[in-house]
């Protein structure tokens, strides 16, 4: 599942909350208040609590029906639970809205030889949230992404096409396509089917 996260908003990795019978896990997001919500392909907004014992969220609903979510920590899935208490979670805004989503302004990169650079794409590549350029090598349309150190990393696309870094132990890093000023995140489920792709070359003149 890929949603475009509305503007005023940020994704929080690792946090998914059903909000109905559906079945569904949905994405957290936060507002610049540090509110959270659960987000549906519908854009609309479900508020959340936290399981006092795993922060794990749940959304309770107008018929006090109760949903409930899971934490992702190292991997493993830790799910809310009835018997729990629920509170509510005050997030460290400075961590989503300052530059953690997008790629920092002030981040010099030089494209290696034999790389062009993928418009509007981008990825983070491990656990920092910081988003680096997608490079696509010009021999073979294979997509890589570069740190600060010049250290290669493959990307790999998910469903919908966004870009994602596979760690060695096989976390997932999510990416990002930059539609029209918005960014549209890739999932990181592990229900997720990850793949890599060949994008076209420039033309040689």
């Amino acid at each position: 599942m890929t949603l475009e996260v509305p503007a005023g908003f940020a994704a929080v990795e690792g946090l998914y909350c059903m909000v109905c019978s559906d079945k569904i896990y949905y994405p957290v997001v936060i507002n610049k208040n540090s509110k959270a919500f659960a987000i549906n392909t519908m854009n609309e907004m479900f508020e959340l609590l936290f399981d006092a014992e795993n922060g794990a969220p749940v959304h309770i609903a107008r018929n006090n029906e109760k949903y409930f979510g899971y934490r992702v920590i190292d991997g493993a899935k830790l799910y809310a639970t009835a018997k729990s208490k629920l509170k509510s979670k005050t997030f460290d805004v400075n961590k989503y809205f300052h530059g953690s989503l997008v790629e920092n302004e002030d981040f010099k990169f030089a494209i290696p030889d034999g790389f062009k650079q993928l418009k509007n794409y981008m990825v983070s590549v491990n656990a920092d949230r910081v988003f680096y350029p997608v490079l696509i090598e010009t021999n073979t349309g294979k997509p890589y992404a570069f740190d600060v150190k010049n250290q290669m990393y493959p990307v790999l696309v998910d469903t919908s096409g966004v870009p994602v870094v596979m760690g060695p132990d096989g976390t997932i890093f999510p990416g990002m396509i930059e539609n029209a000023g918005n960014p549209i995140f890739s999932s990181t489920s592990s229900d997720e089917t990850y793949v890599s792709k060949t994008f076209p070359t420039p033309s040689k003149r």
